[in-house]
């Protein structure tokens, strides 16, 4: 379980970080060339649109995974991921089909940041409900982990593709490391199973109930303890919250 964690939210990062080093790379110069000096920033503003769908992820799925279980949730984020991140990899430039080039690939990254928002959130509340009690903190932290297990891949991939000769680069190489997703996914898919807490509610078994105030507390004292520059291991606070 904890490899899984891991590893599912390292392959969506993947995914979701790829597309911000080809938004820096290659964007600009296929979706925006009409808005030369400006094309970065507004490949980079289409980067950012991914961060806006993560939190309608993690609310919607959320609630859903309550009350069908997150396995099936996880799952479907991480094929939708992949499948997002294929086709950004296969779109057709604004030299080919205009404007509808700049809708699809807007489009492609808020379902990225909708499928990391959700299986982000989901992994670690997973991690936690399969975890014994007293081991709940280190079982969700292992999602967390993954979002930094993968930067030297994500961060690598396109780079490395670019030492192709520039008109091969701009063609094709680039979408490698985009159409790669589908090869990292079934690794992850394959060993995810539903948590025992989530077992025992659905069997009607009574566990502690836990409300949103308690929630709201437990968030606002990670964030306390993340911004105490003092505190040893603000990394970890951010999975407080989730617990």
């Amino acid at each position: 379980m904890l490899i899984s964690a891991f590893l599912g939210t390292a392959i969506e990062q993947y995914d979701f970080l790829s597309y911000g080093t080809a938004s820096a790379l290659v964007f600009n110069q296929l979706f925006f060339p009409y808005l030369d000096p400006l094309g970065t920033i507004a490949s980079l503003g289409t980067y950012v649109v991914g961060y806006v769908a993560r939190g309608a992820g993690a609310l919607i799925c959320g609630h859903f995974g309550d009350r069908i279980g997150r396995k099936m949730l996880l799952m479907v984020t991480l094929l939708v991921m992949s499948i997002a991140s294929t086709l950004a990899g296969c779109l057709p430039t604004y030299a080919s089909i205009g404007t509808w080039a700049l809708i699809l690939l807007t489009t492609l990254r808020v379902l990225q940041g909708f499928a990391i928002g959700a299986e982000q959130s989901g992994a670690i509340v997973l991690g936690i409900e399969s975890a014994p009690a007293p081991r709940r903190g280190l079982y969700g932290s292992w999602s967390d982990s993954g979002s930094y297990g993968d930067v030297p891949l994500s961060t690598g991939a396109l780079p490395l593709t670019s030492l192709l000769p520039e008109p091969a680069f701009l063609s094709w190489g680039w979408r490698v490391s985009m159409c790669f997703a589908p090869t990292l996914t079934h690794r992850s898919r394959s060993t995810r199973a539903d948590g025992v807490l989530f077992i025992a509610t659905a069997t009607g078994e009574p566990v502690m109930p836990v409300t949103l105030r308690q929630c709201v507390r437990a968030a606002v004292r990670a964030v306390g303890a993340a911004a105490d520059d003092e505190s040893p291991r603000p990394f970890a606070a951010r999975t407080v919250a989730g617990i």
